[in-house]
Parts: structure tokens; C-alpha cells; sequence
């Protein structure tokens, strides 16, 4: 069964054989357990397999036919949408870490809730061709928008939104949990990507500087901690110890769930952005075996947070 972030490359054939020939060091004796159960090795961690993606059906994966209007849960359902949207993303199996699939998941389910069809192409240097140097963005014809928001936003532009069903309080707590849930979801991941060192040093490091040569995969590593660290500063992360930023892990998680209030959706009307959001980076975290599992042994004492990832896996992937 092919995984959800199959590599689909597009004009970009050359770069992405050459960056697979590419090799790194791997601390071979380094094992860590997944979330199912099973033991890994550095190598196998190298090669992409921490992250299981294969429980999500084949007809997620790869290329999406563009289609002409949103679904029932999206409104302008008169509007045609015409326009080719290409998903641009890191290699998944060398490159991307806990951040960045996070976020690619949640672009991509939002962009399943509205119905849009999508196809997904690689590239080694895909944050520095982005607007906002993060992953992933979308290339719509003449336009380029990176970031959940920032895509949210776009579409929007284009008369397809999955709130006109909302009041205006619910659009209010909406705006509130979709801000709040953004970036507590990265700070937490970036801490633990980048500042967590078992974690930095077994997983983070052999993947980020995976696509170049030494010492470029060395001086990358450097130069993108130096940044991730400085961005942990201003917002007062970077010195939080590991048991800080699980129980604020924790509360916000107990916040979810309570918003949640026994269902597997934030609103009755209908999915959100927020639903698509929480989505990516739960399934990711849940997926994505870490040091220690800390985030995702979390996840799963919310039954209802479990069934919102169920719920959307099933229905849209």
C-alpha cells in the first residue's frame, strides 16, 4: 500500500534521482520504539520509514484531479475552479521532519474538505523557493502562497470557504482555536525537533542535511537550529525544560478535547480549517515516532481527539 506522501515529481526528475543517491551518517545503534509497537534503527529511521503513512487508503496519494466546485460542506459551489494546484513539498522519505509533515498533511486535507484536487511535487529545496521560507506552499497559476493560513486566505479570495455556515461567534472561536492550535502545534514540534537533543541527534539532524554532501549537511543543520533556536527565544521556548512543554502539550490537548465535547468535528456545520489543522499534526505526531513518544502517548489518553483523526482519515483519505 503506497503511503500518503508518495513522492509525485513533476519536471524535477534529475534533482530528486540525484538527491536519493545522496548519503549521510546514521547512528546505526540508535533504536527507538513506534507508536505500534515496533523497534527501529537509525538506518531505518534515515530512509523514511519512521513515518507510517501506509494506513491511509491509495486513493489519497500522489495526483488529484483539479475539480470544478467545492463539496457539500464548502460553500460558492457555483464558482468553477479552474486553475491547477500544484502542493510543493520536501522529499518525503530523506528530507521532511515532524514540522513540515505536519503541515503538509493539513494543506492537504483542507484542500480536500473544499474539494479541490492537487497534485504534489518534491523538491529538495523546496523552503528556500517559498514565500515564507516554510513548507509546504502552492503554486496556482501565477501565484505562489505559503502556509495554511496564507492558503485559507487565498481560496477564500475565491469565493469557496468552509464557514458561511458559521455564526458570527462560532467564526470568532473558530479564528481564536485555528490561531491558538497553529502555533501551539509548531512551537511544540519545533522544541522538539531542534531542541530536544535525543531527538535533534537521532532524528532531526540525519534528516534535514540528508540531501547534501559534508559539510553542507553539517553547516545546514547548524545554520537552521541557530534559526529555529532564536525563533524559540523571542516567544520565551527555548530554555523550557522537556517536562514544560509536554504538560503544555498536555493542557492544550485537554483543551481540544473539551472544545470537541464528545464529537469528532469543532462544529456541526461542517469541517473547518481548524478540523484540517488539527488533523495534520495529530496524525503526524501519532505517526511519526519520536524519542520517548511523549506527544503521541498524549494524544491518545483523548478519545475524542482519536476519533477526529479517524473520522477525517476515513472520509477524505
Amino acid at each position: 500500500m503506497k503511503n500518503l506522501f508518495q513522492n509525485t515529481v513533476m519536471g524535477d526528475s534529475k534533482i530528486c534521482d540525484k538527491d536519493s543517491k545522496l548519503k549521510t551518517k546514521t547512528n546505526k545503534s540508535f533504536k527507538m520504539n513506534t507508536a505500534d509497537g515496533k523497534t527501529m534503527n537509525g538506518d531505518e529511521i534515515k530512509r523514511g520509514i519512521s513515518v507510517d503513512f501506509s494506513v491511509l487508503k491509495d486513493t489519497s496519494v500522489t495526483t488529484l484531479p483539479v475539480v470544478g466546485s467545492p463539496s457539500e460542506n464548502a460553500c460558492g459551489t457555483n464558482l468553477q475552479w479552474q486553475e491547477k494546484i500544484t502542493i510543493i513539498t520536501p522529499l518525503l522519505s530523506r528530507q521532511m521532519i515532524l514540522p513540515e509533515l505536519s503541515n503538509c498533511l493539513a494543506v492537504q486535507a483542507f484542500l480536500k474538505m473544499c474539494n479541490l484536487g492537487f497534485e504534489i511535487e518534491r523538491r529538495s529545496n523546496a523552503a528556500a523557493m517559498s514565500p515564507t521560507n516554510t513548507v509546504p506552499f502552492i503554486k496556482i497559476d501565477k501565484y505562489v502562497i505559503g502556509g495554511l493560513e496564507g492558503i485559507v486566505q487565498f481560496v477564500n479570495t475565491k469565493n469557496i470557504t468552509l464557514t458561511d455556515k458559521l455564526d458570527n461567534n462560532q467564526k470568532v472561536n473558530l479564528k481564536a482555536f485555528f490561531t491558538l492550535a497553529m502555533n501551539k502545534f509548531n512551537l511544540v514540534e519545533l522544541y522538539m525537533c531542534w531542541r530536544h537533543q535525543e531527538t535533534y541527534k537521532n532524528v532531526t539532524s540525519q534528516k534535514n542535511g540528508s540531501v547534501y554532501p559534508w559539510p553542507l549537511n553539517w553547516i545546514q543543520n547548524i545554520t537552521k537550529r541557530h534559526q529555529v533556536s532564536k525563533q524559540l527565544k523571542n516567544l520565551d521556548w527555548k530554555e523550557k525544560t522537556l517536562n514544560e512543554v509536554i504538560f503544555e502539550f498536555e493542557v492544550f490537548c485537554e483543551a481540544l478535547s473539551q472544545r470537541l465535547n464528545g464529537k469528532s468535528q469543532f462544529f456541526d456545520e461542517g469541517d473547518t480549517e481548524l478540523d484540517a489543522c488539527v488533523f495534520g499534526h495529530l496524525f503526524s505526531i501519532l505517526h511519526t515516532p519520536l524519542p520517548g513518544n511523549y506527544l503521541s502517548d498524549t494524544i491518545k489518553t483523548h478519545p475524542d481527539l482519536m476519533k477526529l483523526v479517524n473520522r477525517i482519515k476515513k472520509l477524505y483519505f
